[in-house]
């Protein structure tokens, strides 16, 4: 089964091609408040594509074969339309493709190769940051490897109040340390990712991903213009009649 439209996999880009457009997962959250998230909706919208990005690349299902990249805010972007895409470590400036340390999974860390589920883990950390607006396991590399190894899993409702129990089970369940604990596939992710977002939809009006988008770039063009700088007057050379006596 194709992957639908909507979760077009980005393919390596070779030398000298054009890199797909629109904003990094890290421009985007660098458009909102400090400590605070982005909408639900369009938290949830994001982190849905990049499952189906996921599904389509580990589970067999699509025609991207094996081939996904190693997640973190570089690699994930998305386009003026709404669509997601994963951009190849190399486009990022990632050393060797290798992943941001606060990203990886406790499995990579140790040193085991990557599986699906290893992928659902740095979609967990995504998602907790697209939600939150806050790094969850930052800092240099050494202390960021030491917090994913250690640190339990953070509760998203803390976080994030508004927050369904569902979509705070999914988050604990990505986060867990081991892969046996986390969801079985990246499109069962997908498909609660959908469920929640289809609810709150219903609950508050569907909120468009393409024009999220819009309204950023209308945000950042409607900077007002800078005044032009007064001129300073000068003595006119122009004789001035006398008034009539």
């Amino acid at each position: 089964m194709a992957p639908p439209r909507t979760t077009r996999l980005e393919r390596p880009k070779r030398r000298g091609e054009e890199k797909p457009r629109g904003l990094s997962l890290e421009e985007l959250l660098g458009e909102t408040a400090e400590d605070k998230g982005l909408p639900l909706q369009v938290s949830l919208g994001i982190a849905k594509q990049v499952a189906d990005h996921l599904a389509a690349g580990h589970d067999g299902s699509g025609s991207g074969g094996s081939w996904a990249p190693k997640l973190s805010p570089a690699t994930v972007t998305m386009d003026a339309t709404g669509l997601v895409h994963l951009v190849a470590p190399r486009d990022t400036g990632e050393v060797d493709g290798s992943p941001v340390a606060g990203y990886a999974s406790p499995e990579e860390l140790l040193g085991a190769p990557a599986d699906a589920r290893s992928r659902l883990f740095s979609l967990g950390v995504l998602l907790f940051e697209l939600l939150s607006g806050q790094r969850l396991y930052g800092g240099p590399d050494l202390q960021a490897r030491a917090r994913v190894l250690e640190e339990p899993p953070p509760d998203l409702g803390e976080a994030r109040p508004d927050c369904p129990p569902e979509l705070v089970e999914l988050l604990f369940e990505l986060l867990c340390k081991e892969p046996e604990g986390r969801p079985r596939s990246a499109a069962e992710v997908s498909r609660r990712l959908g469920d929640l977002a289809a609810a709150r939809a219903a609950w508050e009006g569907e909120v468009d991903l393409a024009s999220f988008v819009r309204d950023l770039e209308g945000e950042d063009q409607s900077e007002p213009a800078p005044m032009p700088r007064a001129r300073t007057p000068t003595p006119s050379t122009e004789r001035v009649p006398r008034s009539a006596p």
